[in-house]
């Protein structure tokens, strides 16, 4: 975004996530200045408990496979690897 909403203005928001589509009610919270732009974060504020599961399971598959592919997960078997060494 370019220029962030106002605290705590009421929006719906809409996303994927793996298989997941989450549609649901949300307050927005303050922005938080990037690059390019902002980045604002948002409160569920009417999300239902099965789609709540649903997004924790598919946030979940998403972190697993971003580590196992992450380069960061390298750098730190190789810290681990010399720390362990000393």
């Amino acid at each position: 975004m370019e220029k962030p909403l106002d605290e705590g203005i009421k929006v719906e928001v809409m996303f994927h996530v793996g298989n997941c589509t989450v549609r649901s009610k949300a307050v927005m919270m303050f922005p938080m200045w990037a690059t390019q732009g902002c980045l604002q974060p948002f409160e569920f504020t009417e999300l239902e408990e099965e789609n709540r599961r649903k997004l924790e399971n598919d946030l979940k598959k998403f972190l697993d496979s971003s580590a196992v592919s992450s380069p960061s997960s390298s750098v730190e078997k190789a810290l681990e690897a010399t720390s362990s060494s000393s």
